[in-house]
Protein backbone atom coordinates (compact mmCIF):
# COMPACT_ATOMS: atom_id res chain seq x y z
CA UNK A 1 0.00 0.00 0.00
CA UNK A 2 1.35 3.23 -1.12
CA UNK A 3 1.48 5.81 2.42
CA UNK A 4 1.86 9.74 1.98
CA UNK A 5 5.06 11.06 2.61
CA UNK A 6 5.90 12.87 5.89
CA UNK A 7 4.17 16.08 6.22
CA UNK A 8 1.70 15.79 3.41
CA UNK A 9 -1.92 16.44 3.84
CA UNK A 10 -3.57 13.06 4.37
CA UNK A 11 -7.34 12.71 3.91
CA UNK A 12 -9.13 9.83 6.52
CA UNK A 13 -9.64 7.47 4.22
CA UNK A 14 -5.94 7.36 3.31
CA UNK A 15 -5.51 6.48 6.27
CA UNK A 16 -7.50 3.73 6.32
CA UNK A 17 -6.38 2.32 3.27
CA UNK A 18 -2.81 2.24 5.64
CA UNK A 19 -4.27 0.89 8.47
CA UNK A 20 -2.20 3.56 10.25
CA UNK A 21 -4.61 5.79 11.92
CA UNK A 22 -4.74 6.29 15.81
CA UNK A 23 -7.22 6.96 18.26
CA UNK A 24 -5.85 10.52 18.75
CA UNK A 25 -5.45 11.32 14.96
CA UNK A 26 -9.57 9.79 15.10
CA UNK A 27 -10.13 12.11 17.75
CA UNK A 28 -9.19 15.33 15.80
CA UNK A 29 -11.71 14.75 12.96
CA UNK A 30 -15.11 15.53 12.88
CA UNK A 31 -18.31 13.11 12.33
CA UNK A 32 -18.70 13.03 8.95
CA UNK A 33 -14.29 12.58 8.34
CA UNK A 34 -15.27 9.89 10.04
CA UNK A 35 -17.96 8.06 8.62
CA UNK A 36 -15.89 8.16 5.21
CA UNK A 37 -12.64 6.74 7.03
CA UNK A 38 -15.17 3.74 8.41
CA UNK A 39 -16.59 3.64 4.77
CA UNK A 40 -12.92 3.07 3.50
CA UNK A 41 -12.26 0.94 5.99
CA UNK A 42 -14.82 -1.66 5.35
CA UNK A 43 -13.71 -1.18 1.53
CA UNK A 44 -10.18 -2.42 3.12
CA UNK A 45 -11.94 -5.28 4.52
CA UNK A 46 -13.63 -6.75 1.41
CA UNK A 47 -10.73 -9.89 0.92
CA UNK A 48 -12.54 -10.74 4.46
CA UNK A 49 -16.01 -10.72 3.07
CA UNK A 50 -16.78 -7.39 5.56
CA UNK A 51 -17.62 -4.66 3.49
CA UNK A 52 -20.91 -4.35 5.69
CA UNK A 53 -19.79 -5.47 9.00
CA UNK A 54 -19.52 -1.75 11.13
CA UNK A 55 -22.12 0.01 9.11
CA UNK A 56 -24.60 0.24 12.04
CA UNK A 57 -21.12 2.27 13.52
CA UNK A 58 -22.00 4.53 10.91
CA UNK A 59 -25.40 4.99 12.00
CA UNK A 60 -23.96 5.79 15.56
CA UNK A 61 -21.57 8.30 14.15
CA UNK A 62 -24.81 9.80 12.40
CA UNK A 63 -26.11 10.27 15.15
CA UNK A 64 -23.61 12.24 17.04
CA UNK A 65 -23.18 14.27 13.98
CA UNK A 66 -27.35 15.37 13.90
CA UNK A 67 -26.69 16.22 16.95
CA UNK A 68 -23.85 17.98 17.40
CA UNK A 69 -22.22 15.51 19.99
CA UNK A 70 -18.41 14.31 20.08
CA UNK A 71 -16.52 17.61 19.39
CA UNK A 72 -12.30 16.90 19.28
CA UNK A 73 -11.27 16.06 22.54
CA UNK A 74 -14.72 15.33 24.26
CA UNK A 75 -15.23 11.67 25.98
CA UNK A 76 -17.84 10.98 23.16
CA UNK A 77 -15.10 11.87 20.59
CA UNK A 78 -12.45 10.15 22.21
CA UNK A 79 -14.37 6.88 22.94
CA UNK A 80 -15.42 6.87 19.81
CA UNK A 81 -12.09 7.35 18.34
CA UNK A 82 -10.42 4.06 20.21
CA UNK A 83 -13.82 1.96 18.96
CA UNK A 84 -12.63 2.72 15.51
CA UNK A 85 -8.93 2.60 15.96
CA UNK A 86 -9.81 -1.05 17.36
CA UNK A 87 -12.04 -2.02 14.43
CA UNK A 88 -8.98 -0.87 12.33
CA UNK A 89 -6.21 -3.02 14.07
CA UNK A 90 -8.49 -6.07 13.37
CA UNK A 91 -8.92 -6.01 9.78
CA UNK A 92 -4.98 -5.33 10.18
CA UNK A 93 -4.55 -8.37 12.25
CA UNK A 94 -6.76 -10.41 9.90
CA UNK A 95 -4.91 -9.05 7.11
CA UNK A 96 -1.42 -9.94 7.72
CA UNK A 97 -0.70 -5.98 8.00
CA UNK A 98 2.75 -5.98 9.10
CA UNK A 99 3.01 -2.57 11.38
CA UNK A 100 0.04 -2.75 14.07
CA UNK A 101 -0.16 -2.81 17.76
CA UNK A 102 -1.53 -6.09 18.34
CA UNK A 103 -3.90 -4.94 22.08
CA UNK A 104 -6.71 -7.54 22.80
CA UNK A 105 -9.41 -5.24 21.11
CA UNK A 106 -8.12 -5.55 17.79
CA UNK A 107 -7.35 -9.43 18.31
CA UNK A 108 -11.20 -9.92 18.99
CA UNK A 109 -12.24 -8.18 15.88
CA UNK A 110 -9.65 -10.01 14.53
CA UNK A 111 -10.59 -13.16 15.69
CA UNK A 112 -14.00 -12.48 14.71
CA UNK A 113 -13.00 -11.34 11.26
CA UNK A 114 -11.49 -14.84 10.78
CA UNK A 115 -14.76 -16.91 11.81
CA UNK A 116 -16.97 -14.64 9.47
CA UNK A 117 -14.48 -15.12 6.65
CA UNK A 118 -14.51 -18.75 7.32
CA UNK A 119 -18.00 -19.02 7.60
CA UNK A 120 -18.63 -20.28 11.24
CA UNK A 121 -20.83 -17.59 11.88
CA UNK A 122 -23.92 -18.29 9.61
CA UNK A 123 -26.71 -18.76 12.12
CA UNK A 124 -27.73 -15.22 13.37
CA UNK A 125 -26.98 -16.29 17.14
CA UNK A 126 -23.34 -17.27 16.60
CA UNK A 127 -23.09 -14.53 14.81
CA UNK A 128 -24.65 -12.25 17.59
CA UNK A 129 -22.51 -12.94 20.32
CA UNK A 130 -19.01 -13.40 18.70
CA UNK A 131 -19.75 -9.82 17.28
CA UNK A 132 -21.36 -8.47 20.26
CA UNK A 133 -18.35 -9.72 22.55
CA UNK A 134 -15.61 -8.25 20.34
CA UNK A 135 -17.58 -4.15 20.30
CA UNK A 136 -18.07 -4.65 24.29
CA UNK A 137 -14.42 -5.54 24.85
CA UNK A 138 -13.39 -3.15 22.45
CA UNK A 139 -15.98 -0.02 24.06
CA UNK A 140 -14.67 -1.22 27.98
CA UNK A 141 -10.95 -0.28 26.19
CA UNK A 142 -12.02 2.93 24.78
CA UNK A 143 -13.63 3.87 28.20
CA UNK A 144 -10.22 3.30 30.15
CA UNK A 145 -8.77 4.91 27.34
CA UNK A 146 -10.77 7.94 27.80
CA UNK A 147 -10.92 8.32 31.17
CA UNK A 148 -6.95 7.10 32.47
CA UNK A 149 -5.77 8.34 29.55
CA UNK A 150 -7.62 12.01 28.59
CA UNK A 151 -8.96 12.10 32.23
CA UNK A 152 -12.12 12.47 30.83
CA UNK A 153 -15.62 10.80 32.39
CA UNK A 154 -19.60 11.02 30.97
CA UNK A 155 -21.62 13.71 31.90
CA UNK A 156 -24.75 11.87 33.35
CA UNK A 157 -26.83 11.77 29.92
CA UNK A 158 -23.47 10.25 28.63
CA UNK A 159 -23.15 7.99 31.43
CA UNK A 160 -27.44 6.49 30.93
CA UNK A 161 -27.01 6.59 27.32
CA UNK A 162 -23.65 4.31 27.42
CA UNK A 163 -25.78 1.97 30.12
CA UNK A 164 -28.28 1.58 27.26
CA UNK A 165 -25.95 0.98 24.49
CA UNK A 166 -24.17 -1.83 26.79
CA UNK A 167 -27.63 -2.86 27.60
CA UNK A 168 -28.35 -3.31 24.05
CA UNK A 169 -24.91 -5.39 22.98
CA UNK A 170 -26.42 -7.64 26.26
CA UNK A 171 -29.40 -7.87 23.97
CA UNK A 172 -27.41 -8.85 21.05
CA UNK A 173 -25.60 -11.85 22.91
CA UNK A 174 -29.00 -12.98 24.92
CA UNK A 175 -31.36 -13.00 22.05
CA UNK A 176 -33.84 -15.52 23.09
CA UNK A 177 -34.44 -13.79 25.87
CA UNK A 178 -35.15 -10.45 24.02
CA UNK A 179 -37.74 -12.60 21.62
CA UNK A 180 -39.49 -13.69 25.28
CA UNK A 181 -39.64 -10.16 26.39
CA UNK A 182 -40.84 -8.76 22.81
CA UNK A 183 -43.92 -11.57 23.24
CA UNK A 184 -44.49 -10.77 26.43
CA UNK A 185 -44.90 -6.94 25.46
CA UNK A 186 -47.09 -7.94 22.75
CA UNK A 187 -49.66 -9.24 25.86
CA UNK A 188 -49.37 -5.82 27.32
CA UNK A 189 -50.40 -4.09 24.07
CA UNK A 190 -50.65 -6.19 21.04
CA UNK A 191 -49.92 -2.99 19.26
CA UNK A 192 -46.43 -3.57 20.32
CA UNK A 193 -45.90 -6.62 18.40
CA UNK A 194 -42.86 -7.65 15.87
CA UNK A 195 -43.06 -7.96 12.65
CA UNK A 196 -41.22 -10.84 11.44
CA UNK A 197 -37.75 -9.89 10.88
CA UNK A 198 -37.88 -7.03 13.11
CA UNK A 199 -35.30 -7.91 15.28
CA UNK A 200 -33.04 -9.26 12.59
CA UNK A 201 -33.30 -5.44 11.17
CA UNK A 202 -32.49 -3.91 14.72
CA UNK A 203 -29.60 -6.23 15.71
CA UNK A 204 -28.12 -6.46 12.67
CA UNK A 205 -24.89 -4.59 11.88
CA UNK A 206 -26.27 -4.02 8.48
CA UNK A 207 -28.22 -0.96 8.00
CA UNK A 208 -27.29 2.39 9.82
CA UNK A 209 -30.54 3.60 10.13
CA UNK A 210 -31.30 1.10 12.64
CA UNK A 211 -28.61 2.10 14.29
CA UNK A 212 -28.77 5.80 14.21
CA UNK A 213 -32.59 5.74 15.49
CA UNK A 214 -31.62 3.28 18.37
CA UNK A 215 -29.20 5.95 19.54
CA UNK A 216 -31.86 8.69 18.99
CA UNK A 217 -34.17 6.89 21.21
CA UNK A 218 -31.51 5.98 23.61
CA UNK A 219 -30.11 9.66 23.93
CA UNK A 220 -33.78 11.15 24.12
CA UNK A 221 -34.41 8.34 27.20
CA UNK A 222 -31.19 9.67 28.83
CA UNK A 223 -31.89 13.39 28.66
CA UNK A 224 -35.57 11.92 30.26
CA UNK A 225 -33.85 9.98 33.30
CA UNK A 226 -31.48 13.20 34.43
CA UNK A 227 -35.10 15.73 34.50
CA UNK A 228 -35.47 16.57 38.15
CA UNK A 229 -38.63 14.42 38.85
CA UNK A 230 -37.48 10.58 40.26
CA UNK A 231 -37.92 7.87 37.60
CA UNK A 232 -38.16 4.15 38.77
CA UNK A 233 -37.59 1.17 37.06
CA UNK A 234 -40.83 0.90 35.56
CA UNK A 235 -40.74 3.97 34.25
CA UNK A 236 -38.00 3.52 32.28
CA UNK A 237 -39.65 0.88 31.01
CA UNK A 238 -42.61 2.73 30.07
CA UNK A 239 -40.51 4.94 28.01
CA UNK A 240 -38.91 2.44 26.43
CA UNK A 241 -42.30 1.05 25.22
CA UNK A 242 -43.17 4.31 24.10
CA UNK A 243 -40.39 4.08 21.86
CA UNK A 244 -41.15 0.95 20.02
CA UNK A 245 -44.08 2.22 17.49
CA UNK A 246 -41.32 4.48 16.73
CA UNK A 247 -38.88 2.11 15.62
CA UNK A 248 -41.13 -0.73 14.56
CA UNK A 249 -42.68 2.51 11.61
CA UNK A 250 -38.69 2.65 10.93
CA UNK A 251 -38.50 -1.01 9.88
CA UNK A 252 -41.75 -0.31 8.39
CA UNK A 253 -40.46 2.21 5.76
CA UNK A 254 -37.21 0.13 4.54
CA UNK A 255 -37.53 -1.09 1.35
CA UNK A 256 -39.37 -4.53 1.00
CA UNK A 257 -37.58 -7.27 0.95
CA UNK A 258 -35.92 -10.28 3.00
CA UNK A 259 -33.22 -8.84 5.88
CA UNK A 260 -30.16 -10.81 6.43
CA UNK A 261 -30.40 -12.32 9.90
CA UNK A 262 -26.37 -12.05 10.59
CA UNK A 263 -26.76 -8.64 10.07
Amino acid sequence: MMVAPTGAFRRPADHARALDATADTIDQWAMPERTAYLQELCEVAAPLGATDRWTCLEGMIDFFATRSLGAPGTWISRVNAAVLESVQGGIALALDHGDVRDAVPARVWAEYLTLWHAEHLSLPFQHAQVWSNAQEISLEAALQHAEHDHGLRPTAVERDFLSMVRAYNWAVTNRPAVEVAAQLASVVDSGLALKEGFLDWFMGVGDPKAARIGCEIAWDIARHRQRPEPMGPLGVFDLVLAQLPRLIAAYDGNSPGPHSAAG
